[in-house]
C-alpha cells in the first residue's frame, strides 16, 4: 500500500492569539460536551465556531483534534489522520496504524471492523474524560464509510470518551435519533438564518443568535 503523508497541522489544535474574541456563552456550552456522548456544533463561516473551538482546545486535556479537509474524504486517509491524532493521548497503545499502512487492496478486503475495534480498544484505557474534536466534519461525512466509522465509534466508545463534531451544515448519522431520544446529544446551532430544509426539533438543542 502506498504511504499516505500525515499533515500535522490537521491534527494539532489551533493556538489562541491576542486578537481572539471570547464567545463566553458558546464556550460555556461546549464545556458541556464532557456530559454528553456526542456534541454537534453547527455554524456557518464567520459565526465564531473556530474561535470557540480554539478556546475549548486550549483548556481541555486530554483532547484529540482533527481538522478535516476535502482530501480527507477517503476512508484510509481519514482513519490514518484520526489514529495519528489519537497517538497524543497519554499511555495509548495498540492503535491500528500498522494494519492501515500494511493493507493491500489488491489482495485483501479492507478489515474495517477490525480497525474500528482496535481503535476502540486502544482508547479504552483512558482514566480521564477525553474529548475527540473533529472540525468541519461536513467535508467528509457524506462518504458513507466514514459516516459508518463515526457512528460505530460514537456508539461503542468507552465511558469517559466524548465526541464533538463541528460542521457548517446539518449532519446525520444512523444512530443519531436514538442517541437524541436518550438525551445523549447536545446540539449547538450558531446559525443566524434557518436552512431551507428545517430539521425537526430535538432534545438538548440550543440556538445562539450572533
Amino acid at each position: 500500500m502506498p504511504a499516505y503523508p500525515i499533515l500535522q497541522t490537521k491534527i494539532t489544535p489551533p493556538s489562541l492569539t491576542a486578537r481572539t474574541l471570547a464567545r463566553t456563552r458558546v464556550e460555556t456550552l461546549l464545556r458541556e460536551a464532557l456530559n454528553h456522548r456526542l456534541t454537534i456544533l453547527q455554524a456557518g463561516a464567520g459565526y465564531g465556531k473556530s474561535t470557540a473551538l480554539a478556546t475549548l482546545a486550549a483548556n481541555q486535556r486530554p483532547l484529540i483534534w482533527y481538522q478535516v479537509a476535502r482530501e480527507d474524504n477517503d476512508l484510509i486517509v481519514f482513519l490514518l489522520h484520526l489514529c495519528h491524532a489519537t497517538r497524543g493521548l497519554p499511555g495509548v497503545q495498540g492503535l491500528p496504524i500498522p494494519m492501515l499502512e500494511s493493507w493491500d487492496a489488491t489482495r485483501d478486503p479492507f478489515p474495517l471492523r477490525a480497525v474500528i475495534y482496535e481503535y476502540l480498544n486502544a482508547i479504552s484505557g483512558q482514566s480521564t474524560p477525553t474529548l475527540l474534536v473533529i472540525d468541519d466534519v461536513h467535508l467528509v461525512i457524506e462518504n458513507t464509510e466514514i459516516a459508518h466509522v463515526l457512528d460505530q465509534i460514537i456508539s461503542l466508545a468507552p465511558p469517559g470518551f466524548h465526541i464533538l463534531l463541528s460542521s457548517r451544515l446539518f449532519i446525520t448519522l444512523p444512530n443519531l435519533s436514538r442517541w437524541r431520544m436518550r438525551g445523549e446529544v447536545l446540539t449547538i446551532n450558531l446559525r443566524l438564518r434557518s436552512p431551507r430544509k428545517k430539521s425537526p426539533p430535538c432534545l438538548n438543542s440550543t440556538t445562539i443568535m450572533s
